[in-house]
């Protein structure tokens, strides 16, 4: 995740357009990443691959908000 001088919502909208898996969602005060999958259609490879992305998406974003203080 890159910092940037535009408005939250342009910058995370930005980022999701770089996202292979999940989004970034703003709902109030709060910026969240989720990622939704069929299951029906579901593949445990694909689907072990999406969690950790969205995992690791979500810390990255949390370390630059948050930098030295996040606890996670």
């Amino acid at each position: 995740v890159q910092t940037c001088a535009l408005p939250i919502s342009w910058f995370l909208l930005q980022q999701n357009a770089e996202l292979p898996y999940g989004g970034f969602a703003v709902r109030g005060d709060a910026v969240m990443i989720s990622e939704t999958q069929l299951l029906s259609t579901a593949d445990p490879d694909e689907m072990i691959r999406a969690i950790y992305f969205v995992a690791n998406q979500a810390d990255k974003f949390e370390k630059m908000v948050y930098g030295a203080n996040d606890r996670n």
